[in-house]
């Protein structure tokens, strides 16, 4: 996929992006990336990657501090600039924080509290949807000023697309623990409601929420995130008693069905991202490099 987009877009000197415009679209991508990376901590019976950890802490905690696109949309773009910088900070705090009750790393490794599962789900949405406006608001700028290159158009779809996959199978992922759940209680009672019943409930009616948000907000339109979209809102709907399951089939089949759609598009979406995005990030950190090393030698010679 990179390859067609490449031989499809002016490269100079074998780089990607060519202009600021693109660059600055590939730095907010990657930095939402870092929105993105941290749902991986709802993922249950997998060892916490503490390495992950550490670097998504330092970006998030610093990355709005330092000189960089991120720091000048804050400051230059007064109130707004400030209630980004309020998202920021509560999204940091609360994950990445010292004082986080999610997230905190011990003596013995980095702990996670996977009762606040759904907190982190949707503090990772509300962030991420505004920088995904932040990109799009980029992407018409550039086009409006005949700067917008096909590679940076890609990046976008890109983008969205491998964030869309790993909130599909996240949400999927707690709603099914909490369905289970819900059956459970209601099997231990008889069918009878009971307060626990009520609170996993209303645990499941935030995760349908989310979902339908993601959906509502979302640009993607292929085939298969149409298919995994489909699947997870019937079988939601199942849950809810508003459809009936497949004739002959139930429940647990529905559920092996759903995830292995969403499976499908996340596979297909991570392999383009990782074919288009990340030569980008890494042209990105490559000029950073040569800047450095620039600024050091004409500091050594005056």
């Amino acid at each position: 996929m990179a390859e067609e987009v490449k031989t499809n877009t002016e490269v100079k000197e074998g780089k990607l992006l060519n202009n600021n415009y693109s660059k600055i679209i590939a730095f907010y991508l990657q930095y939402a990336g870092c929105i993105r990376d941290t749902l991986q901590f709802t993922l249950k019976n997998t060892t916490p990657n503490e390495n992950l950890y550490k670097a998504l802490k330092t970006t998030i905690l610093k990355e709005h501090t330092v000189n960089s696109p991120l720091k000048s949309l804050i400051d230059n773009n007064g109130e707004n600039g400030q209630k980004l910088l309020q998202l920021i900070e509560e999204f940091g705090n609360t994950i990445y924080g010292d004082d986080s009750t999610i997230l905190k790393l011990a003596d013995d490794g980095l702990r996670i509290d996977h009762a606040q599962n759904i907190t982190i789900i949707e503090l990772v949405e509300r962030l991420y949807e505004e920088f995904s406006n932040i990109i799009l608001s980029v992407l018409n700028e550039a086009r409006k000023n005949n700067q917008l290159e096909a590679y940076a158009d890609h990046m976008v779809v890109s983008g969205e697309r491998f964030y869309r996959g790993v909130f599909l199978l996240c949400d999927f992922l707690e709603i099914r623990e909490q369905f289970n759940e819900f059956v459970k209680i209601m099997n231990e009672n008889k069918g009878v409601k009971t307060a626990a019943s009520n609170f996993v409930n209303r645990d499941l009616n935030k995760l349908f929420n989310l979902f339908y948000n993601s959906k509502n907000r979302s640009k993607i339109k292929d085939d298969l995130y149409i298919n995994a979209l489909d699947m997870l809102n019937n079988t939601m709907e199942m849950m809810m008693g508003r459809r009936n399951l497949p004739q002959g089939s139930n429940f647990g089949e529905q559920l092996t069905k759903t995830h292995e759609a969403i499976r499908n598009f996340l596979a297909d979406a991570e392999k383009d991202f990782r074919a288009t995005c990340v030569p980008a990030f890494q042209q990105l950190f490559n000029e950073a490099k040569e800047a450095r090393e620039k600024a050091q030698v004409n500091s050594e010679t005056k």
